[in-house]
C-alpha cells in the first residue's frame, strides 16, 4: 500500500517505511499455519480477495479482506505470553474502534480443524453478512 493510502500513518513516514519493510519480509517467511491459511484464502478461493501481511494503521495483520474490513490473525505459542495477550487486546480494540472485524485462530485450530476455520471465515465474507451482528438471523 503506498504511503499516502495508509491514512493512519500520514505524518510518520519513518514508521510506515519500517513497518512496510517488515511486512514485505514477513510475506517471504510465513509460518506453517500462515501458509496453510494463505492457500485457503488466496486467489478469491472464498469468493473475496485477501491480502497477506497487510499494514493497517501501525499494525501488520496476517490477512486482510478489504471488502469486508475483515482481519484474520493466526496465533502461535508466542500469543500465550501475558504481555503479548495484552498487546493483542489493545490491537484488537483499536481495530474494532476503527471498524475492522478481527478473527483470531490458533496454530492448533489451523492444523487440527481447517474446515472449522474455513467455515468461520465464510460466515464473515458471505454475501448476506453485513457485519458481526448480521450473522444472527
Amino acid at each position: 500500500m503506498p504511503f499516502y493510502r495508509n491514512t493512519f500513518l500520514l505524518g510518520n513516514r519513518h514508521l510506515y517505511d519500517t513497518n512496510h519493510a517488515r511486512a514485505v519480509q514477513m510475506r517471504h517467511v510465513p509460518t506453517e499455519a500462515e501458509s496453510i491459511v494463505w492457500e485457503l484464502v488466496r486467489a478469491n478461493r472464498l469468493g473475496v480477495k485477501f491480502r497477506r501481511q497487510q499494514l493497517i494503521g501501525e499494525y501488520i495483520v496476517d490477512f486482510y479482506c478489504l471488502s469486508h474490513k475483515l482481519v484474520i490473525e493466526i496465533d502461535g505459542s508466542v500469543h500465550d505470553n501475558p504481555t503479548q495477550q495484552s498487546h493483542d487486546r489493545q490491537r484488537d480494540a483499536w481495530m474494532t474502534k476503527n471498524g475492522y472485524t478481527v478473527l483470531r485462530f490458533t496454530n492448533e485450530q489451523v492444523f487440527d480443524d481447517l474446515d472449522g476455520v474455513r467455515s468461520t471465515i465464510l460466515q464473515y465474507v458471505s454475501p448476506k453478512h453485513q457485519g458481526p451482528l448480521a450473522r444472527e438471523e
